[in-house]
């Protein structure tokens, strides 16, 4: 912003400096317009921004699923049943010696 020169309007008439004061008063209006403007701008960026975080931290950091939801149950049997009854043995067994430590 520039500095006012107050010199340039000592030698005035009163028509010019009337005139002088409606043309400041219109161009503190115009300042005041875009300042609202820039702040309704800003406050709605704000207003978006915080719906925006609140939504993320609302959100689950983790999506669980049932075991319905994943066909693990359909998938096991699937498997099972293309295992000889050995294999399913030693895979009970290992888990069970894994899982307690036998």
């Amino acid at each position: 912003m520039k500095a006012i020169n107050y010199e340039k309007y000592a030698n005035m008439s009163t028509k010019q400096l009337v005139n002088a004061l409606i043309s400041a008063e219109k161009k503190e209006q115009k300042l005041k317009q875009e300042a609202e403007k820039k702040f309704k701008e800003s406050a709605e960026l704000i207003r978006f921004l915080t719906s925006k975080i609140k939504e993320n931290l609302e959100k689950p950091k983790y999506e669980f699923f049932t075991r319905e939801q994943t066909n693990l149950d359909e998938l096991v049997k699937e498997v099972e049943s293309k295992m000889t009854p050995e294999e399913i043995k030693e895979i009970e067994e290992e888990v069970e010696r894994e899982a307690y430590g036998q």
